[in-house]
């Protein structure tokens, strides 16, 4: 029925489109400008210092990605997984999600208790452009800035209105039914999105080895049950649905003066598809529902809704002034069964209850001609609270995070900019009722603290070469999880400390090729693992502080024009993974590929005047499995693969196209993760309008 409506409603506004009497030119949403948070305008300034990528809004849509996640997966630089929970698992150079700080319009995006949330909940629709900073971003964003920062900026009205709508269908009863409309009416400037987006399951590729896997019940049931946890065709327990409002209002009576309120409500429910070799159910009942139980799983009555508030003020001829206070609320409800086919007959729910509260505000000075100082002032709350079963008490924990950062940019000649900055950054925890295994509330950690600089230079010559580099300290506090959360917990963390350098040089060569190659190297010291065991420390797999953790490599990228209304598109990213800690049996890491090649190639066929996009992908080996101590079972690898996606497009009575997307052309098998075979074939028809 939800289906239903949606596609009347989308079709009503898509008929309306073509009556309504707007701009002739076809106007298009414009960024959010309040979203970012370092401006620098037609001058050179930090972002220019660090290996940056920005992505629009159509070079999104060529990739077919309906997702912010699916999006970033043919970024340089980006991998994307998909592993346990069905979640997008995204690392920068090595690092993690939960080390990379994720920003919607500067505003920080996660879920409290473990540092990051499912960038498939945003849909693509409400993106005007992404930006990508990695290895030394500004001191301006704030704390836990560790590996880069991923800034997705979203839309706003312009002056002359503009509306957008588009409906889509694949098998398996997919579809995707989005709308949205922006204007600006004297000082007024609105926007609004509403995305649904649903599937019944996905289709595995034809080439899927099916197998027995094993299943093992916990307390008792050794050994495992070995049945088929997964038989083919379309994968079992993949269903989802999304539904995603997104609405702001403000006054512009300049481009100095803007103040604008944003609300986002996103409600989810995703199934999880099961580890096809092993799956171990805990299920304690309720003899003891403190005990997390575990199994095949489900995710629903998922919320995520916030209000932020934006603003900007010119004060005078030097002085510019913006700032943001937010509130983001996060709700989910993990279901655990003790069946992989039939998924009725549930064990336990878990839930999580979060929010985070805060604001920040950054001043910019332009003192000189050649000069600008900045300062900045990050603060947030962050509250968690779970329980693991539904007649469990909710355990609680509170912190705070800050910044304080000032940066300093020179440009004393032209073509040379100079970049000088620093923050202080500190993590609080004040509250806390998780229990040991004693029953004894666990310690909170003392307060932490920790001073970052960094230093950046570019030149740019006349003939369009530019030279750049930097070095930079970055921090992440532990995550809540990390400190109280399961049989892990660790209350005696510090911070993870890295120093982040880049180098690059980009060109336009002829008239027709652009080109840039980048060097990165991170060295991080205090990494979070529980992967080792030492003495004094409880149970196994507790999280500690290891020693060191090295990444380096290097991007090279090219974008070329080779005749009219084609656009070529390579980049290859070189990544070398060591864990350098002393009780490491190996210095491998798992889900790192040492090799990624993004390719794309964009054309306009004339006469029929049709748009081709094709859009491929290739991950290189990567291991699975390292042993952890002496004796372990050897390395294991994931195969390489290359994944190649189309999309086929044509435009007709001015307003409208029609298209054809292909995911995974050829079908391959492959898997992203260890035991989580990827999606196979995949269609979707659509038509969308624009005016």
């Amino acid at each position: 029925m939800k289906q239903t409506w949606s596609c009347i409603i989308l079709a009503l506004i898509i008929g309306l489109m073509g009556q309504t009497a707007w701009a002739e030119d076809g106007s298009q949403a414009a960024v959010y400008n309040l979203g970012e948070m370092v401006v620098t305008g037609d001058k050179p300034g930090v972002k220019d210092m660090a290996i940056t990528n920005d992505i629009t809004s159509e070079e999104i849509k060529a990739t077919n990605a309906k997702t912010v996640a699916e999006a970033l997966q043919y970024v340089p630089g980006i991998t994307v997984t998909t592993g346990v929970k069905n979640q997008p698992n995204i690392s920068m150079h090595g690092f993690d999600s939960s080390k990379i700080l994720i920003l919607i319009d500067g505003i920080p995006y996660y879920e409290t208790n473990y540092g990051k949330l499912d960038l498939n909940k945003i849909p693509a629709s409400v993106v005007s452009k992404i930006e990508v900073i990695k290895g030394a971003p500004s001191v301006l964003y704030g704390a836990n800035a560790e590996a880069g920062v991923i800034n997705i900026i979203t839309k706003q009205g312009t002056e002359k209105p503009w509306a957008e709508a588009n409906v889509g269908f694949g098998e398996n009863n997919t579809y995707i039914a989005e709308a949205s409309h922006g204007a600006q009416i004297g000082v007024v400037n609105y926007w609004l999105s509403y995305s649904r987006q649903h599937t019944d399951g996905w289709r595995m590729s034809d080439d899927y080895d099916v197998h027995d896997g094993e299943v093992y019940h916990k307390p008792g049931n050794d050994p495992a049950d070995k049945i088929e946890i997964e038989d083919g065709g379309f994968r079992d327990n993949s269903a989802y649905t999304t539904d995603a409002l997104w609405t702001r209002v403000g006054l512009v009576p300049d481009e100095e003066t803007q103040y604008f309120a944003t609300f986002h409500y996103i409600s989810s429910e995703y199934d999880m598809p099961a580890n096809v070799d092993s799956v171990t159910i805990r299920n304690f009942g309720d003899e003891d529902p403190e005990n997390f139980s575990k199994g095949f799983g489900k995710s629903d009555d998922n919320i995520d809704w916030g209000i932020d508030l934006s603003g900007k003020q010119k004060v005078n001829d030097i002085l510019t002034v913006r700032g943001k206070l937010f509130y983001h609320n996060h709700q989910d409800v993990y279901v655990s069964y003790d069946d992989p086919v039939d998924y009725d007959d549930t064990i336990a729910h878990s839930k999580y209850k979060d929010y985070m509260a805060g604001g920040s505000l950054i001043t910019d000075l332009d003192l000189l001609e050649w000069y600008t100082t900045r300062f900045s002032l990050h603060y947030r709350g962050d509250s968690h609270k779970e329980r693991t079963s539904e007649k469990a008490d909710y355990y609680d924990a509170f912190s705070y995070t800050g910044s304080v950062g000032m940066e300093n940019e020179f440009r004393p000649i032209e073509g040379l900019t100079c970049i000088l900055g620093a923050s202080y950054d500190w993590f609080e925890v004040t509250k806390s009722d998780f229990l040991n295994d004693d029953g004894d509330e666990i310690d909170k950690p003392d307060t932490m603290d920790e001073f970052n600089p960094m230093v950046g230079l570019s030149y740019e010559f006349k003939d369009t070469t530019k030279l750049y580099g930097s070095i930079a300290r970055k921090t992440r506090f532990p995550t809540l999880q990390y400190l109280y959360s399961g049989s892990s917990y660790n209350p005696d963390l510090e911070a993870e400390h890295s120093v982040n350098y880049t180098i690059g040089i980009s060109r336009s060569l002829f008239d027709w090729l652009d080109a840039s190659i980048e060097g990165f190297y991170s060295d991080i010291s205090n990494w979070i693992s529980r992967d080792y065991n030492e003495d004094g420390l409880d149970g196994d797999g507790q999280y500690q502080n290891e020693a060191e953790v090295v990444f380096s490599g290097a991007e090279i990228n090219f974008k070329a024009y080779p005749m009219e209304n084609l656009t070529l598109s390579l980049g290859y990213t070189y990544t070398i993974a060591k864990n350098k800690s002393d009780e490491a049996v190996t210095e491998h890491m798992v889900n790192i590929p040492k090799h990624k090649v993004d390719m794309g190639i964009d054309y306009l066929i004339p006469v029929v005047t049709t748009k081709l996009h094709l859009q491929g992908i290739y991950f290189g080996e990567s291991y699975a499995e390292v042993p952890i101590e002496e004796g372990d079972d050897p390395e294991e690898k994931l195969h390489d693969y290359f994944i190649l996606n189309g999309r086929v497009s044509k435009q007709f009575l001015e307003h409208f196209e029609g298209y054809v997307e292909v995911n995974n052309i050829f079908d391959k098998d492959y898997y992203s993760e260890e035991s989580f075979p990827g999606r196979g074939r995949s269609f979707l028809v659509g038509l969308s309008a624009k005016i």
